[in-house]
């Protein structure tokens, strides 16, 4: 997945939404979309984040604005977490 985030150059919409994704695997989207320019909308809601793959979607959301999503990530206490939007 990360590799053909990074390579893709004409992919608009993403839905992974409780496609039984682990941390891992949403990491392996995070690093492709940081690497992506294209995406608009990536829907990953119902997977299972950790603290890794949260901590890099609150940065990616960070300089990504424009990206639309189906959850938010963000920190409190020290401790990155996703919530539904």
């Amino acid at each position: 997945m990360r590799e053909a985030l990074i390579e893709n150059r004409s992919l608009l919409y993403l839905n992974l939404a409780a496609c039984g994704a682990t941390d891992d695997g949403l990491l392996a989207v995070a690093e492709g979309l940081s690497a992506n320019e294209t995406l608009q909308t990536l829907h990953l809601w119902g997977n299972t984040f950790g603290e890794a793959s949260a901590s890099l979607f609150l940065s990616i959301a960070q300089h990504a604005s424009d990206l639309r999503t189906d959850f938010l990530p963000y920190e409190v206490d020290g401790r990155t977490l996703v919530a539904r939007a």
